[in-house]
């Protein structure tokens, strides 16, 4: 199972992706349906669900920004993650 963070900005995103990979959590850059944007140009980090509570963790921890959090189920179905 996948695993999306969301952000308002490629910068922000970036950041996130460079926090994650120096504590060892591999994550891609990708951009989401404006519905996950909540409306905006967005763009997110996807990866495994297995380190979804760790990410989060880390981003608060190192205070990058992020929109929201979604679980990406067998089938193609996002459900919001409440992380």
């Amino acid at each position: 199972m996948g695993f999306l963070i969301t952000f308002k900005s490629v910068t922000h995103a970036q950041s996130g992706g460079r926090v994650l990979s120096n504590n060892g959590i591999l994550s891609h850059l990708v951009r989401p349906a404006a519905v996950l944007a909540r409306g905006s140009c967005g763009y997110a980090l996807r990866l495994n669900a297995i380190n979804a509570q760790k990410a989060v963790y880390l981003l608060r921890q190192k205070n990058v920004p992020f929109a929201g959090t979604f679980y990406e189920l067998p089938g193609g179905e996002i459900k919001e993650a409440k992380l």
